[in-house]
């Protein structure tokens, strides 16, 4: 039972490393929230610097980078 914890979500090739379920190219839902989340902060930071907010701004920016740096995993 432990061992079916250990390998769940993960098949595994002929040299026994592991490779994840998903085949190439599939979107799931993370890389989905991670790309809304970096949409919508982009937008706002928008929003935020024409009104004047340009320190609000910039922190919705940092905020929408570090999203989408996980976009690609």
């Amino acid at each position: 039972m432990q061992t079916e914890l250990l390998t769940a979500g993960f098949k595994y090739n002929n040299m026994r490393t592991a490779v994840a379920d998903n085949p190439p190219g599939a979107v799931i839902l993370p890389r989905i929230a991670y790309i809304i989340v970096t949409a919508i902060c982009m937008i706002t930071a928008i929003f935020l610097w024409f009104s004047g907010y340009h320190g609000y701004a910039g922190l919705i920016v940092a905020i929408g980078l570090a999203a989408a740096i996980n976009i690609k995993r």
